[in-house]
This record gives C-alpha cells, sequence and structure tokens, in this order.
C-alpha cells in the first residue's frame, strides 16, 4: 500500500521515465558533480541523490541503461524498475530534490563538447531561482572523488516535451 503524503506523491502520478547514473551539477566554479537519479512523472521532476532501492536492482537498470545506448536509443523516455512506491520512499530524504512542474521557469538542452546537458531553472521552496544541469554518465572514476569521464550523447527533447505537455 501506498502511503499518499502531502508532499509526496498523489493518487494519478504515474512515472514517465527514470534515468540513473545522472552527473548532476549547480554550474558554479567550486561546483562538483554528484551521482543521481533523474525521474520524470506526470507531476515533478525528483533528483534522487539517496535510495533504499537494492543496489542490485539499481545495476541492472543501469546495465539495460547502457546497452540501450551502445544500440543507439538515445531518448531519454525509459522505463525501469523504479516504482511510484520507490519515489515516494526517497523523497522523504532531505537531500532528494522534488521539482514540482509548478516551479519550473526553465527547461531547455544545451550542447556542451562532451555532450548535451538538461539544464532546469526553478523556483526553490517557493522563495528564490535554482539551477541545475544534468548529463548522462557512460563511465565514472571513483577514487579520490566520484567524477564522470565518459558521457552519453541522448536527446533530451522527449523529456522536455514531457515536462511542457
Amino acid at each position: 500500500m501506498i502511503k499518499y503524503g502531502m508532499e509526496n506523491i498523489t493518487e494519478d502520478e504515474k512515472i514517465i521515465s527514470t534515468l540513473y547514473s545522472v552527473a548532476s551539477h549547480s554550474g558554479g566554479f567550486f561546483s562538483r558533480n554528484r551521482e543521481c537519479i533523474l525521474c520524470l512523472t506526470n507531476r515533478r521532476i525528483a533528483v534522487i541523490y539517496k535510495t533504499d532501492m537494492k543496489a542490485s536492482r539499481w545495476q541492472n537498470d543501469l546495465d539495460k541503461q547502457k546497452d540501450a545506448f551502445k544500440k543507439g536509443e538515445i531518448s531519454t523516455i525509459r522505463k525501469a524498475s523504479y516504482t511510484i512506491e520507490d519515489l515516494n520512499t526517497d523523497l522523504d530524504y532531505e537531500e532528494n530534490l522534488n521539482i514540482p512542474f509548478d516551479n519550473i521557469i526553465e527547461i531547455k538542452s544545451e550542447k556542451k563538447r562532451w555532450g548535451p546537458e538538461l539544464k532546469i531553472v526553478f523556483k526553490e521552496k517557493k522563495k528564490h531561482a535554482k539551477s541545475l544541469n544534468f548529463a548522462l554518465v557512460k563511465n565514472w572514476i571513483r577514487y579520490p572523488l566520484p567524477d564522470p569521464i565518459e558521457y552519453e550523447k541522448p536527446d533530451w527533447e522527449p523529456f522536455i516535451n514531457a515536462v511542457k505537455s
């Protein structure tokens, strides 16, 4: 049974896309990349830095995502085993971001030399604007600090269109 919290999930909410191994950064000079899961529903974008999902499930979904990109499927609308129950649980963690569509000021794709990035400008807690950039990562270096070393080249337009519709 899903616990529908006031700030978590509504009963008619459905997951549209789940992307793994996403690097997020705020674009500042000293900002570091953080690995996250990017989850798109019909009402919000969730940025999941901490999850209760088992590593084996996460890794299985990531392997399927990497295989799809190797085959040339570049769409960012991807189904995975991440469920609405997982999202509801993960949104309870403070470090995870919940961005309702109403709070999004701008969403666009930007071309970078390493590949396309998704840029989202949104109102944080109805006060000030915050900007986050997202890129799909093919490979990470894990020591001394996690940092992307190779990127995928996805088409962010289906993701952007799902938010705007």
